[in-house]
């Protein structure tokens, strides 16, 4: 039998290169380190958000990739172009600020048209401007946008700008909440209409579930975890990411350990827990009160499937859609509860939110999570025995 010939057999196909490759980017003010030997991949046509708290160097990384600003070390490379030296107007790259950005003195006409590429750059322009609802804008200068307005032009001179890459950094900030809800899903809908590859930086969680195809958590100058937005969700890497990450927060507390897996011989191991309020479910509320004078410390016990609490309700909040009880403990722990077509756990409920804004704990709370639910932190990370 003779062997199949290789002239059939096709070359192997090269690898696209990523819209964004950053390898070992760092950046300093001063003795300040921002950013530390970042690496991240930005790959093409994707909504990638940046989530970290404020400060953590978001902001910077935007501006270093935008060249803007120019790294310590590192590299930048755009569709696999090396850019660490390349001016930031020669860069195929658009950023939206916060604040928005163009000439202010001039119409949002005039900055459009001064932005558009192209030799069909007026029926871009009037696309463009329908598409953002801008029309009524065109003839009045920046300085006399409303918040809103500065915001859906600013995407405009964006996406007006022939570039392939839009970077924006955190274009809600300073808008109120119907406006923040409008301009989210105007970005997420030009992102899928346009096809263009997005890096959007925000502090705020919510956000980042709603736009991302992919998150990139940074903390400590460094992206600690990237990933679709449910499994970095339901498996952060660490705590520093599961404190970041989702509405409603993680609460963190520490558990004895009796498994095997230690590397250390301390009498009783702590690993650290985290569980989140929606993941609880309440099993009884009674009217019980604690002893006069006397502390209700929560009680914590691991069944064979479940964790157990009971303790005092030290809060209790109407949260629009469903009840936040904080169960008193040295620990912080939350549990969220959806009473409706229970009037009897709703009075109860009624009757802890009157009496915690006295300051006084009502009632006694027993409720269970399941082990599964919950993430582990710490030395041991294979979860409870």
């Amino acid at each position: 039998m003779q062997p199949e010939s290789t002239d059939s057999i096709p070359e192997p196909i090269a690898q696209m290169p990523s819209a964004i490759e950053l390898v070992g980017l760092s950046k300093r003010y001063g003795r300040n380190a921002v950013l530390d030997c970042l690496d991240l991949r930005v790959e093409k046509g994707e909504l990638l958000v940046v989530l970290g708290d404020s400060g953590c160097g978001k902001s910077t990384l935007l501006k270093l990739i935008s060249g803007i600003e120019k790294p310590l070390a590192g590299s930048i490379r755009i569709a696999g172009h090396e850019q660490t030296n390349i001016a930031p107007h020669q860069r195929d790259v658009a950023v939206v600020f916060q604040d928005g950005n163009g000439y202010e003195h001039l119409t949002v006409q005039r900055n459009l048209e001064l932005n558009a590429k192209g030799s069909d750059s007026q029926q871009q322009i009037s696309l463009w401007v329908d598409r953002l609802r801008l029309g009524s804008t065109r003839n009045r200068r920046l300085d006399q946008l409303s918040g809103g307005e500065a915001q859906r032009f600013a995407v405009a001179r964006a996406m007006l700008s022939g570039k392939s890459i839009v970077l924006l950094d955190e274009p809600l900030t300073h808008l109120n909440q119907a406006l923040r809800e409008e301009i989210k899903h105007l970005i997420r809908t030009v992102h899928r209409e346009s096809q263009k590859t997005f890096v959007y930086v925000t502090h705020d969680s919510d956000e980042a579930f709603y736009l991302a195809t992919r998150i990139a958590v940074l903390a400590d100058g460094r992206i600690q975890q990237v990933g679709d937005p449910r499994s970095v969700y339901l498996s952060p890497k660490s705590k520093t990411v599961a404190l970041l990450l989702g509405q409603p927060s993680i609460d963190i507390f520490p558990m004895p350990f009796q498994g095997a897996r230690l590397g250390s011989a301390k009498a009783h191991p702590m690993l650290e827990c985290g569980v989140r309020s929606d993941q609880w479910s309440i099993t009884r509320i009674s009217l019980e009160s604690p002893p006069e004078g006397a502390s209700q410390p929560v009680g914590l016990a691991m069944a064979d499937s479940v964790l157990e609490v009971r303790g005092a309700i030290s809060e209790c909040q109407w949260m629009g859609s469903h009840w936040l009880l904080e169960i008193q403990s040295s620990a912080r722990i939350r549990i969220r509860c959806d009473a409706r077509g229970n009037a009897s756990m709703e009075h109860l409920l009624v009757r802890a939110e009157q009496f915690s804004r006295l300051g006084k704990p009502f009632g006694i709370v027993e409720a269970t999570v399941p082990r599964s639910s919950i993430q582990t932190f710490g030395e041991a990370e294979s979860g409870f025995a």
